[in-house]
């Protein structure tokens, strides 16, 4: 026992961390997740994505893990919560799942059954569509409405957002983190905006100070999405709307900032608690701050 807590000791006070999860086959845990957004001045807390996930470990090996992520709602962003549409297509994601492969360090290598989830979502997308019609007796205002929802909620762009619960939860994984200086990185991310497209974002994080005799250790992260690439993103959405090319001209930047903590627990390597917040800006106004909180039970 003292050996241990010696051990604890250490690695609670060390400079430099690594974060390597213990996993083996038929362990599971949950995470319990909440989302808080606030438009302008008005805070809405989203009920629907938030909920809870079973996590499971499906395989367990010298090259690393797969696992099994069930959230019992699926994790749409709620952005697009609010559409008509949205909302009665939402049956076709009844029993979405994700399989994230992991690298032996706890790195989020990519989903196994990729392809199934974005079948899922693209029949999802269809039924949106057909919904929507219905909603605009127009032939060409239904055309026109169609067509700019099938150019921004595409498959990958849900999938991606959809995934983005996975790619915080295991934001520690593969890295070596120095308590001494700041790390960066340049990264690609979902576009907020919606398409295929992803934006490269600038990334840093830093490792926290730890206590003598801490049993976890948390990492805090800031990035910035590249205000150049959202602006031509803009652009090439303007010929979906009604405004002229010289409209978007004289609409200030867009500015697309997120940041956040993983708490890990140095025994089992895995994270026990995270927050993800948001801010999306036009000029001096915050158009939205979506927060996202997961908390961690112990399985077996």
């Amino acid at each position: 026992m003292r050996v241990a807590a010696l051990f604890l000791m250490a690695c609670a006070c060390a400079a430099q961390v690594e974060f390597k999860p213990k996993l083996a086959k038929g362990q599971s845990f949950e995470v319990f997740v909440t989302r808080v957004m606030e438009t302008g001045q008005t805070e809405m807390p989203f009920d629907a994505p938030s909920g809870r996930v079973v996590v499971s470990v499906e395989e367990a090996g010298p090259e690393g893990f797969v696992l099994s992520w069930k959230p019992d709602v699926a994790p749409l962003d709620p952005t697009i919560l609010g559409n008509e549409s949205v909302a009665k297509a939402a049956a076709d994601l009844a029993g979405l799942h994700f399989e994230p492969m992991l690298s032996t360090d706890g790195k989020l290598l990519r989903l196994r059954n990729e392809a199934a989830v974005l079948e899922q979502f693209q029949k999802f997308v269809k039924t949106m569509l057909a919904v929507n019609g219905e909603q605009f007796p127009d032939p060409e205002m239904r055309k026109k409405m169609n067509e700019m929802m099938a150019n921004t909620l595409t498959p990958e762009m849900l999938l991606a957002l959809s995934a983005m619960d996975l790619d915080t939860f295991f934001f520690a994984g593969g890295k070596t983190f120095d308590a001494e200086k700041t790390q960066r990185a340049t990264v690609q991310v979902a576009n907020p905006l919606g398409g295929k497209e992803k934006v490269g974002a600038e990334r840093a994080w830093t490792l926290l100070p730890g206590e003598a005799g801490a049993t976890a250790r948390t990492v805090a992260w800031t990035q910035r999405l590249d205000p150049k690439a959202m602006r031509v993103l803009m652009k090439q959405m303007m010929p979906m709307t009604d405004l002229p090319e010289e409209a978007l001209e004289k609409l200030p930047s867009m500015d697309v900032e997120e940041e956040g903590e993983v708490t890990v627990d140095l025994l089992t390597g895995l994270p026990i608690s995270v927050r993800h917040k948001r801010t999306q800006k036009m000029g001096t106004q915050t158009l939205l701050q979506l927060t996202t909180s997961m908390r961690v039970v112990p399985g077996k």
